[in-house]
């Protein structure tokens, strides 16, 4: 996918930053499947981690899974989604300073089983300068950000990349520090953008094996009913 002749790695991280580039100015520069690599019906940053588990046997690509009726299909536009009413989403708690907490939750009180494989939030009044992420070692987490190239917002997705097929406890997921002198009165989540979503296992106890992957969902907006 990256043109280097070979299946890596790299490939989910192309991916990855393909699915940046179009959270930032609205442009899919993936023709194929229209980055649509996990059958969700949408490009989010679980592709480029279903990318990296194909690599390792965890995961499959649709060619892989079934037979394409019409070869056109693998170039086919993807239908603009709205958010759905049910599912995970993510809230902000403001911080002192220009820091805020991200939580990813069902809108009430989350189970244990509740777990997010891949997330992503946009911000509107407010550029991100960093992302901590509160699972995993260091580095673990791949974790992106970018300033949108219209209006005054950033966003930041994450997912782990390397191939795993890790999902993460609901809760706490992230510290968001942005740049000084942002007005944190008017910083809010978009909840109306494409790049809020939490992508999570259809079975959240699911855990991939080789031969046997985990079909997933992906809720955009703010996951529940208000």
């Amino acid at each position: 996918m990256d043109g280097n002749g070979a299946a890596t790695l790299g490939d989910a991280v192309f991916v990855a930053n393909a699915r940046l580039d179009y959270g930032k100015d609205g442009v899919n520069s993936i023709s194929c499947l229209g980055g649509d690599f996990d059958s969700d019906g949408s490009f989010t940053l679980n592709d480029a981690a279903r990318v990296a588990e194909a690599q390792f046997g965890l995961a499959s690509f649709p060619w892989h899974a079934r037979r394409l009726a019409d070869p056109r299909q693998a170039l086919r536009p993807l239908t603009p989604l709205k958010p759905m009413s049910l599912g995970l989403g993510v809230t902000m708690k403001k911080l002192a300073g220009v820091q805020a907490y991200v939580y990813v939750s069902n809108g009430a009180a989350s189970s244990t089983d509740d777990k997010w494989k891949a997330l992503s939030v946009q911000f509107s009044h407010g550029k991100i300068a960093s992302v901590m992420m509160n699972h995993g070692v260091p580095g673990q987490i791949t974790s992106q950000h970018a300033t949108s190239r219209h209006g005054d917002g950033s966003l930041f997705h994450a997912a782990e990349l390397g191939g795993s097929g890790l999902s993460w406890p609901a809760g706490l997921a992230a510290t968001v520090t942005f740049e000084g002198g942002t007005d944190m009165d008017t910083l809010h989540v978009d909840y109306e953008s494409m790049n809020t979503y939490v992508v999570r296992y259809e079975d959240p106890v699911c855990v991939p094996v080789i031969g046997r992957p985990c079909p997933t969902l992906v809720h955009f907006g703010k996951g529940w009913v208000m």
